[in-house]
């Protein structure tokens, strides 16, 4: 995406460097003010803890590898109003290490990108293209018919790490951490994944599958785990299609459901 001429530092609409107070007020001004980019200025650490609309001409919000904090209240809404713009691009920040993120909802028929970033959670809820790249976090498709592609996926979530309800999901390169189902396809969705590696730190439950996929497709490829615990994973796939279920324990090279 190119790169635009109207830039606007958060600072400028009173957000506070020091990360004391909630930047979300002075991030929706920097927005509303008809930027095309916005950035976080390096070396500084913002709080954001409320809810932002992203809408009209901008492109791009970059934190040139700044930092953010949250207590788990940040949600950032993309929407479609008034000459917006018809890509939107979220990149280069990351909150602090463990500590809460900020949610994106994907909520327009705009297209989304997410890159080089720590910290996020994209739920997709609307008609628009996802596209994720270097992405530490997590992502849910919600809406029937949308479509991700991702590169370089690296989920550390206790819980269901990604879901496809009914979407197009493509992953190329995917990294987990902590313990929970990789990713979970229902309500006819298509999840196409390749090189995935299960980094089962701290064991794995035994009737827990590290796939499921219910009157969905999916397909795997390249699959690896590491696990020191001696608690290995032991349902590789659960796989349900028109009410017949069958688990498959043994670790896949590649996998095509039914």
């Amino acid at each position: 995406m190119p790169w635009e001429g109207k830039w606007a530092n958060i600072e400028a609409f009173g957000a506070d460097p020091d990360g004391k107070t909630d930047a979300s007020e002075a991030l929706q001004l920097a927005i509303d003010s008809g930027a095309e980019t916005i950035y976080l200025p390096a070396g500084k650490e913002f709080f954001f803890d409320g809810e932002v609309v992203i809408r009209g001409p901008v492109r791009r919000i970059i934190g040139l590898e700044g930092k953010f904090r949250s207590e788990g209240k940040a949600v950032w809404k993309l929407a479609d109003g008034q000459n917006d713009a018809a890509v939107v691009i979220i990149e280069r920040m990351n909150n602090r290490s463990g500590g809460h993120g900020v949610e994106i909802q994907h909520e327009s028929k705009r297209t989304l990108i997410v890159s080089s970033v720590i910290g996020f959670t994209v739920e997709g809820n609307g008609s628009g293209d996802i596209f994720l790249d270097d992405y530490c976090g997590r992502l849910n498709l919600n809406a029937k018919g949308q479509s991700a592609w991702c590169r370089q996926l690296n989920t550390e979530h206790d819980g269901v790490m990604c879901r496809n309800n009914g979407g197009r999901l493509w992953i190329l390169g995917m990294k987990t951490e902590k313990i929970g189902t990789i990713i979970e396809t229902v309500g006819g969705g298509i999840t196409d994944v390749s090189g995935v590696f299960i980094y089962a730190n701290r064991g794995w439950e035994p009737d827990l599958p590290a796939f499921i996929c219910h009157d969905s497709t999916l397909t795997l490829s390249g699959i690896n785990d590491r696990n020191y615990s001696q608690r290995p994973i032991v349902i590789w796939t659960r796989e349900t299609q028109k009410g017949e279920t069958r688990d498959l324990k043994e670790r896949p090279w590649v996998y095509l459901s039914r």
